[in-house]
């Protein structure tokens, strides 16, 4: 027999996922899901304020990203971190996906592109897959 509440406890290790998105209401929505399933969500309103704080022996397991932000776009970050020997999975969010920022980013080497809105299902699929969970 199967224990039901150990079914709905998630299976994570409280790994920090950072959050770039200017966007509150959006930047909350997520953080809100990703702390439901175990993991710490870090939020940051700009590239320059991610940025700013990252540390390598601390880096977040995985990076949650809009392209257009206010300052330095969500590209900027991939080259930045690509410029600092930095690697941490990436998976954008964006409301133009058809956008001019979007084959920079692929070629930057994100996991994955999504438009907004994402299904929580979504988006915990592929946070999993970034991180390297096994389903």
């Amino acid at each position: 027999m199967v224990d039901e509440a150990s079914e709905q406890q998630p299976i994570t290790d409280g790994q920090r996922i950072a959050i770039i998105e200017d966007d509150l209401a959006v930047a909350d929505a997520i953080a809100a899901t990703i702390g439901a399933n175990g993991w710490v969500p870090m939020v940051y309103a700009t590239a320059e304020s991610f940025i700013s704080t990252l540390d390598d022996a601390d880096a977040p397991g995985c990076i949650i990203l809009d392209l257009h932000l206010p300052g330095m776009s969500g590209v900027d970050v991939l080259h930045t971190l690509s410029d600092r020997n930095q690697s941490i999975p990436a998976i954008v969010l964006t409301a133009h996906p058809d956008g001019p920022l979007t084959m920079p980013a692929f070629e930057a080497g994100i996991v994955a592109l999504y438009t907004k809105p994402i299904s929580s299902e979504v988006l915990i699929g592929s946070i999993k897959r970034a991180i390297g969970y096994s389903s």
